[in-house]
């Protein structure tokens, strides 16, 4: 303990002095357990020397003056080995009330990062925040989601004023235009890779939509989309026409602009769902890129993307044979398409590789393949191999019987520790083979050779299909089961049901209350309510005779009843009563059924 002793004393001695007698009542408690488990150690050991002082000390024999200035609490063990270790580790100021348990548990640089957050949006949700900050730093330094919207909730109470004058008449504007533009992005940018900007937009080519007044006429009948990114600094373009925007497409257009340009030290992304995808955002995290996701619906946080898209759109794709235009006004009357995806792609890169980047850009006064390669500037680069690893899926499994269960699939290998938790890695181009790592280190390659030739995606294609064809057989087969059945019938058989189970319920006695101011009103109702009533009633109570039939002999017996009391028969009756004639059941039981209606006409005479 006496190593303890050079801690930090600063918030011990900064702290009242309630509180300091609390610490050194709790550091004299310290001593006086050790002395006891030290002679007492030998004979029954250290944990029950620990028990036996405990017992002894919470029952006042020894200890008195300590207990009384611990406010008489009973000691558990588990705040004995507490107070140890805040002890051995902060000193006096660890045996504080509240000191390491309670205030800020924010790390600076977490608690800096949030601030910057809050100030540059105010509106901004606890999630993105949440999600924004597990890309800047390491899972495990990041406090519990709770923890962080308390905090924000704080620094908005505390600032709020300053907050509002900052964004004073932003709110609400969602006509940018009306916006006030201070400042530019690339202000402090220096270098090529500090700044890229990603976001997806849906060409001006309408390849197999049926639109108002427009002929379309269609090779591929495909509308693609655009997948663009830019190095802000030279201000490099690079767009990719897809199918659809998955995250594993977003992921593979950053691999690929890498491989080319190098590794940026920050990338500003779009907030849609295939961006915010938990490949894209481990992907960037394990090649150490800063990661910035802009706020829904505020297009200024990534300007430059926005912005390259209309010159696509006004310098390259108006000219070329398909072009929708931009707007309504702009809209041909006839849309004639004569590139497929592939010759449009092609088309798009010739133009920007030999026109666009040999073309001054107004705003830098220089080429953009001069601004791409500065003298001196080495980008940092990252090898196929390992970005292709680094860009596959990761999850947990868990070895049972020496394999590994994904999607169906079970993939072997000699190596794989039984009962152990381990990290996968997909192989997006081969579902037979599964890369595994066990505390971060590669272990083996497991693989399923029933898979071999296939991709995930094909076999999750295949799923889905099969999926979807059990679904559309299932309602079939309920739409032709159902067909005759009228759509309340299943909640007036419920209702029928636990009526039949409901038990009979006496009249209650009641006391009536009286009221003596209204004896002498002369009041009568009228008669035609009454007798609506009691015909009401009359009707329900015949409703409530009427039997429910269950089978066909109940069905033969009223309508034989029916016949006997002189009441006409409808065709469904007529047709039902010679076919039960003729039927093999009333040959059986024909018999016994007339006998009882006729002891049922004798009982009546």
């Amino acid at each position: 303990m006496d190593k303890s002793s050079e801690k930090s004393l600063i918030p011990f001695t900064n702290a009242r002095e309630r509180n300091q007698d609390l610490a050194l009542a709790k550091a004299d408690f310290l001593n006086l357990a050790d002395e006891f488990i030290k002679c007492n150690k030998a004979e029954i050991g250290a944990g029950r020397a620990l028990n036996r002082f405990l017992k002894i000390f919470n029952s006042d024999q020894i200890g008195q003056e300590i207990r009384k200035k611990l406010r008489r609490k009973n000691i558990k063990k588990n705040t004995v080995y507490n107070w140890r270790k805040q002890f051995k580790n902060k000193g006096l100021s660890g045996l504080l009330e509240g000191y390491g348990n309670g205030g800020c548990k924010i790390p600076l640089e977490i608690r800096e990062a949030i601030e910057r957050m809050v100030w540059e949006n105010h509106l901004c949700r606890f999630q993105d925040i949440f999600e924004d900050l597990q890309v800047q730093f390491n899972k495990n330094d990041i406090p519990h989601y709770s923890t962080i919207r308390r905090f924000v909730k704080k620094y908005k109470a505390k600032n709020w004023a300053a907050l509002v004058l900052k964004h004073e008449g932003t709110k609400g504007l969602r006509d940018r235009n009306m916006e006030v533009a201070l400042g530019r992005k690339d202000a402090n940018l220096t270098r090529p890779n500090e700044r890229w900007e990603l976001d997806t937009t849906v060409a001006d080519l309408f390849t197999g939509r049926k639109v108002k007044n427009v002929v379309l006429k269609t090779k591929d009948a495909r509308r693609c989309k655009i997948i663009g990114v830019e190095d802000v600094f030279p201000r490099a373009l690079k767009y990719y026409l897809v199918d659809t925007e998955t995250g594993l497409i977003v992921s593979q257009v950053i691999r690929d602009r890498i491989l080319v340009w190098g590794v940026p030290d920050m990338i500003v992304i779009d907030n849609g769902g295939p961006y915010k995808n938990s490949r894209v955002l481990n992907f960037l995290k394990n090649i150490g890129v800063t990661c910035h996701i802009c706020i829904p619906g505020n297009p200024v946080e990534k300007p430059y993307i926005e912005r390259s898209f209309r010159t696509l759109s006004e310098k390259l794709l108006r000219r070329l044979i398909g072009y929708s235009g931009n707007s309504v006004q702009t809209r041909p009357n006839e849309i004639e398409i004569k590139y497929t995806m592939s010759e449009a792609q092609e088309i798009i890169d010739r133009y920007f590789e030999n026109v666009y980047a040999e073309t001054i850009h107004r705003s830098t006064g220089q080429r953009p393949r001069e601004r791409m390669r500065p003298p001196g500037f080495i980008p940092k680069t990252i090898s196929e191999r390992e970005l292709d690893i680094l860009l596959m899926g990761e999850y947990k499994r868990k070895v049972g019987q020496g394999h590994i269960t994904y999607q169906g699939g079970k993939y072997f290998h000699p190596k794989l520790p039984e009962g152990q938790i381990v990290k996968i890695r997909i192989n997006d181009f081969d579902a037979s083979e599964l890369l595994v790592f066990v505390d971060k280190k590669f272990l083996c390659i497991a693989e399923d050779f029933t898979r071999k030739g296939r991709t995930p995606k094909e076999i999750l294609d295949a799923k889905k299909e099969r999926n979807r064809e059990l679904r559309t057989r299932i309602k079939a087969h309920e739409a032709l089961i159902d067909k005759q059945k009228p759509k309340d019938a299943n909640i007036l058989a419920r209702i029928h049901h636990y009526e039949k189970l409901k038990p009979l319920e006496l009249p209650r006695k009641a006391d009536v209350l009286e009221f003596p101011e209204l004896a002498n009103i002369e009041y009568k109702r009228p008669e035609t309510e009454e007798q609506d009533s009691k015909e009401s009633e009359k009707d329900i109570d015949k409703k409530r005779e009427q039997p429910l039939i269950r089978n066909k002999r109940e069905k033969y017996l009223d309508v034989k009843r029916r016949q006997r009391t002189g009441q006409i028969l409808d065709d469904f009756d007529v047709e039902f009563l010679k076919d039960f004639l003729k039927s093999n059941e009333y040959r059986m039981i024909g018999t016994f059924l007339d006998e009882q209606l006729t002891r049922e006409v004798t009982n009546e005479g």
